[in-house]
């Protein structure tokens, strides 16, 4: 399969899914319900079926989606043994009528503290980069990497990245968003979902009229 028929059946795939929830026209759905926001996600997930940008720049594939034994919060299974958690405020599904491949999800995510006291130093570190990387060894009880012996490790245990805030979108692979290396910086974190609809929506019609 080549690129341009690897990105036209992702699109289409896209759209499919998406008219699940939002069938024709221009729309703007929002859900704030936990369970909701794991229903509505579920379809979108699974390898080369969306890319995830995260808050602070770069992303995934997103393979799946559940309640996290987190208390409030979702995980994300991104490899074999890792998973992404964050609480989510509120997930808005933006449809463009004119272009429905451009259109996209917004994961507005409420605060997550750090789950591990740390020294002062790294802890304000840590709160810069807005995320924390931990070992989980079942049921979210968190520890540092490398602050267990080989023969401590349960057979449950994983590696969990936790995001403390800010706004995770989903697109679908061959979209305007995906295909510009400048939209992989977290720029999408830097204003409202409907800002960064107004943005797609411009670059698509210019596109069109080219």
């Amino acid at each position: 399969m080549t690129t341009n028929d690897f990105q036209t059946r992702s699109r289409a795939l896209w759209v499919d899914t998406i008219n699940q929830f939002a069938p024709d026209g221009d729309a703007t759905l929002t859900w704030d319900n936990i369970d909701d926001i794991v229903r509505i996600l579920t379809p979108f997930m699974g390898s080369n079926k969306n890319h995830s940008h995260f808050p602070t720049g770069g992303g995934f594939d997103f393979l799946s989606v559940r309640k996290s034994p987190e208390r409030g919060c979702i995980e994300f299974r991104v490899f074999t043994g890792t998973a992404i958690i964050a609480k989510p405020h509120r997930l808005v599904l933006e449809r463009l009528a004119s272009d429905p491949a451009q259109s996209f999800l917004m994961l507005e995510l409420a605060e997550l503290p750090p789950s591990i006291d740390r020294d002062e130093e790294i802890d304000d570190r840590i709160r810069r980069r807005r995320q924390e990387e931990v070992l989980d060894l079942g049921g979210a009880d968190y520890v540092e990497h490398g602050s267990l012996d080989e023969d401590e490790m349960t057979e449950t245990a994983r590696n969990v990245v936790r995001l403390f805030n800010g706004q995770v979108m989903f697109v679908t692979k061959g979209s305007i968003w995906n295909g510009n290396s400048r939209f992989y910086n977290g720029i999408h974190d830097t204003g409202t979902h409907t800002e960064v609809r107004k943005l797609i929506q411009e670059i698509s019609d210019r596109l069109a009229a080219a």
